[in-house]
């Protein structure tokens, strides 16, 4: 299937935004499978000024999705260990641990086939991702549990979009989809800048308060060791891939995750940063953070990746916002869901739900979040 220097700078700037977006059940955001990996009226934020992206929001020629900013929920400067987040963090005191300004916790997951990014190692001391969200999954903090319009920071805008620092948790319900006690339910999300880590879902009553507590009480499990991988909203275009779970070492104790299943390129940046694009051992897209899937599918792009299978950074890619090939070739590349299938739980007493998705970040001390709308029904009552 072919799918159209580190400086110290570097190292003192805020955090840059990745992106991602809860794609099904359809989420208070808007976002659609179709439009997976795009995000239309971002404009970026660069040492001489801001300008947009050159194509917002158009997948193939297929149109503009119809909400602006849909992958901009999420908190940022958040750590294990820490009471809150800080969303002034720098890359600095990501790298050490101390975005609120003491030191985070220790890494609770080590199992090497967990990992999505490298850290820099001189003998046993490590610099970059160790106290980054994907480390210990589920013991950061968030902003909000349904994320936060720009992550609090000030160094994005979206024309057309929400005022920054909305809360999700605060957006309009939808019409929720019926799920039914004991029985698997279907569940997406879509990337637009890799910034590697796992995810999770979980639901909170409609009725209460959405608060990240109340989403804790209910994570759900996933279903087999499968996840999919679908290009928009084709069905027909759907192929499985291996999952790789976890449920030790998270919090709360036993909750699953699953790791990320598409790596960013290799490098410390992962494809993000166009300044260094051709730094090996920070930005180097002729390799993988870890080897891909779909190896039989997507052929190699000698240009922007040259190796098969379903990798890289995204449309985020910092050079892929000045240019305008490069854009579109991510673009197309990115426009898939990753498919899990959850289980709503028998004893989940029916009524109305509110689903939470949760991507813990290995790469940033981020965490993105939507949430969507579900109403869970009996069995019996569905039978009658």
């Amino acid at each position: 299937m072919e799918v159209l220097p580190l400086t110290l700078y570097a190292l003192t700037v805020v955090i840059a935004a990745g992106h991602s977006a809860l794609t099904y059940p359809p989420p208070r955001t808007g976002q659609t499978r179709q439009f997976a990996g795009i995000c239309p009226g971002i404009v970026a934020k660069h040492p001489g000024g801001k300008f947009p992206f050159p194509s917002p929001g158009v997948v193939n020629g297929s149109g503009v999705a119809p909400v602006n900013g849909t992958c901009e929920w999420y908190s940022n400067g958040c750590q294990p260990g820490c009471s809150q987040c800080n969303p002034d963090c720098t890359y600095a005191q990501a790298s050490f641990g101390t975005c609120c300004g003491h030191k985070a916790m220790e890494p609770t997951v080590h199992d090497p086939k967990l990992r999505t990014f490298n850290d820099f190692q001189i003998g046993s001391f490590e610099f970059g991702m160790k106290y980054n969200p994907w480390r210990a999954p589920g013991f950061a903090p968030v902003m909000d549990p349904c994320g936060v319009y720009t992550g609090g920071q000030s160094g994005e805008y979206v024309v057309g979009g929400r005022q920054p620092g909305a809360l999700g948790s605060k957006l309009p319900s939808t019409k929720g989809l019926t799920w039914i006690a004991g029985s698997s339910a279907e569940v997406s999300f879509s990337l637009y800048a890799n910034h590697g880590g796992g995810y999770s879902y979980r639901l909170c009553p409609k009725s209460s308060k959405l608060t990240e507590e109340c989403f804790q009480r209910r994570h759900l499990q996933f279903v087999g060791n499968e996840s999919w991988i679908q290009y928009g909203d084709d069905e027909a275009n759907r192929t499985a891939i291996p999952a790789t779970r976890v449920a030790e070492g998270t919090n709360p104790a036993g909750s699953q995750w699953t790791k990320n299943p598409v790596p960013a390129c290799g490098g410390f940046a992962g494809g993000a940063p166009g300044g260094a694009k051709h730094v090996p051992f920070w930005n180097d897209c002729r390799k993988a953070q870890f080897d891909p899937p779909l190896k039989e599918f997507i052929t190699p792009n000698s240009k922007w990746a040259p190796l098969p299978g379903l990798y890289g950074f995204g449309v985020g890619a910092w050079t892929s916002q000045t240019d305008h090939e490069e854009f579109e070739f991510w673009a197309a590349r990115f426009n898939f869901n990753i498919i899990d299938k959850v289980m709503v739980p028998a004893d989940l007493p029916p009524g109305e739900y509110v689903l939470g998705f949760r991507w813990d970040v290995e790469q940033t001390p981020q965490i993105w979040s939507n949430c969507a709308d579900v109403v869970v029904k009996a069995k019996s009552e569905i039978m009658v």
